[in-house]
């Protein structure tokens, strides 16, 4: 097959905006070579600007028409769909990649694949730290399908444990694919004057000596954002000069408003609600440490972006990229659900070289690039088709 004839089909749920890069740099690679499927133009857990993701878009994509069940929802992310009209682009392709097994209309195309010989390869972000991965019946099905997919490409060391526990067959094979986020774009937005820093600080009623822990998530259980208000009330004790920035919404809002009312640390917390990407570097511009207290995070992307600011970590044991971009050099990982470990590192934090921390987080974040990753996808998109990159380059 001459290399000019190649098609490939890369298949996501919705169009999102810390994938934006990743997937200009993948079509840049693979000129009209590439068409890119999204299941959804959103999610009714999100609230990104689609305007702007796609205002950034330089790749050719479809969003799929869809048939939404209403009547059964999802416990973390958006209500059950239904795709359609969608074979037509699988036609004659080399080889199609999904993101994922927890749409109906992945396993429609698994099933095509099979059926006509095209080979699909899965990215998969899943964990053993997961909640509900030891779920029997969900460990049948996500091996079926793993074990049907020619290549499964990894963001990390959690991913890669967790699929060769799921027995992927020998004939298969493991990549890497490491999850980033644009560096740059975040690094240059998150350096702000000081005229720009006051202007939040008087915004969100933060002192400007405050060392801010920064939260940056949806406002649910799994995120486990009431361990960390529970551990900054108990830092509060004996510490003033501290704060706790929230972003993000979501349903347990009200909960964690009376909570932090309850505490008594409303005057140190503020909840600034959902941000867009184009205004989030500058809160990580005003914080000094990103805490992420989740119970389940198959990856965790805040990471990336907070690395890229120069901020240092504290992160959970279930948090999927903990292992591989949180290190003793530039932050702290603490068990999951554990409020004094959680305080205690707060309380290190206190006293740590955030300097020193931050500038260990931009080293070990750049080796975690757009570009990179591109390059391993579309290395193993040719390489299912008998090519490589350099010999298509």
């Amino acid at each position: 097959m001459r290399t000019k004839d190649l098609k490939f089909v890369i298949v996501n749920n919705i169009i999102p905006p810390y994938r934006i890069p990743l997937f200009n740099n993948i079509s840049k690679s693979l000129p009209q070579k590439v068409n890119f499927l999204f299941l959804s133009d959103s999610e009714a857990c999100r609230e990104w600007d689609l305007k702007e993701s796609i205002d950034e878009s330089h790749f050719t994509f479809k969003i799929l028409p869809k048939i939404k069940l209403t009547w059964f929802k999802r416990r973390f992310t958006s209500d059950l769909i239904i795709n359609y009209s969608f074979i037509k682009y699988l036609k004659d392709v080399d080889a199609i990649l999904v993101t994922g097994y927890n749409y109906p209309t992945y396993w429609l195309m698994l099933l095509y694949c099979k059926i006509f010989n095209i080979p699909i390869i899965l990215f998969c972000e899943s964990t053993l730290l997961e909640t509900g991965s030891l779920n029997p019946l969900i460990i049948f099905f996500k091996r079926f399908f793993i074990n049907s997919c020619k290549i499964v490409l990894v963001p990390g060391k959690s991913s890669y444990n967790y699929i060769r526990k799921m027995q992927l067959k020998n004939s298969h094979s493991i990549e890497f694919a490491s999850n980033s986020v644009d560096n740059n774009y975040f690094q240059t937005r998150s350096v702000l004057e000081d005229s720009e820093k006051r202007k939040l600080y008087d915004k969100y009623q933060i002192k400007p000596t405050s060392t801010v822990f920064l939260f940056v998530g949806r406002l649910a259980e799994e995120k486990g954002l009431f361990n960390l208000i529970n551990a900054f009330a108990l830092l509060k004790k004996t510490e003033n000069d501290c704060h706790l920035l929230i972003l993000g919404d979501g349903p347990l809002r009200p909960l964690i408003e009376q909570q932090v009312q309850s505490k008594g640390i409303k005057k140190y917390t503020t909840l600034a609600g959902f941000i867009q990407k184009n205004t989030l570097a500058s809160f990580y511009g005003i914080s000094d440490i990103l805490v992420v207290p989740s119970y389940s995070e198959p990856w965790g992307l805040v990471v990336n972006e907070a690395l890229a600011c120069g901020l240092p970590i504290i992160a959970s044991d279930k948090v999927g990229c903990a292992v591989d971009l949180v290190t003793n050099e530039n932050g702290l990982i603490f068990e999951s659900g554990n409020e004094n470990q959680l305080y205690n590192s707060l309380v290190y934090m206190l006293e740590a070289d955030l300097i020193s921390m931050g500038k260990a987080s931009r080293k070990i974040i750049s080796k975690y690039t757009p570009e990179i990753q591109a390059k391993q996808i579309v290395n193993t998109l040719l390489s299912v088709s008998g090519k490589s990159i350099n010999e298509y380059s």
